[in-house]
């Protein structure tokens, strides 16, 4: 790290919202016009960039940087557009699957068994601790990694190993009883 950035992230490690500020502003546009060379919309990487700095803030206690704290800002801008990315392109396939079960599914019949299923599914994941069904919605169905879940959920990797693991003896558990 350069000294003054490294005086700054100290400061901000003792709550210095001073500090907090000076490192905002010096690198906020940079991170906005990086963030916007994967997104392609400002708007979304101006939140994207608030989120890192909120996540800095929210975290810094417990940070340690090893290299420049502009090259941690930027790869921590790179992983959140990444992200963002990720979820976008999830969104983006599920809308395509569900145009495509919308005009394949105009049988009653089946919208009915469809409705069934979402309620049975919907029965079987209230059963799952809360932790857990949110490590098992992260990852089986909005696609998210161990990794990427214990970072998103501020928790270790064999924390989710285990969440995931209870969540799937509960739902074997109870799957043929609903």
């Amino acid at each position: 790290m350069n000294g003054i950035d490294e005086e700054l992230f100290d400061d901000i490690k003792k709550d210095n919202k001073l500090a907090f500020d000076r490192l905002f502003k010096k690198y906020y546009h940079q991170l906005c016009y990086f963030i916007e060379s994967y997104t392609k919309d400002n708007y979304i990487a101006e939140e994207l960039v608030a989120d890192v700095f909120t996540k800095i803030w929210l975290k810094r206690k417990k940070i340690n940087i090893h290299v420049s704290i502009k090259s941690y800002l930027y790869t921590s801008a790179k992983n959140e557009a990444l992200m963002y990315l990720r979820k976008k392109r999830i969104k983006t396939e599920d809308l395509e699957k569900a145009k495509l079960n919308i005009i394949h599914e105009t049988n009653p019949e089946k919208i009915m068994i469809n409705k069934e299923n979402d309620v049975w599914v919907n029965n079987l994941l209230e059963l799952i601790p809360n932790r857990c069904r949110q490590v098992f919605i992260l990852h089986r169905l909005e696609g998210f990694r161990y990794k990427e879940i214990a970072e998103i959920m501020s928790i270790s990797i064999k924390t989710v190993e285990n969440h995931m693991g209870k969540a799937l003896k509960i739902l074997r558990k109870n799957s043929n009883n609903l």
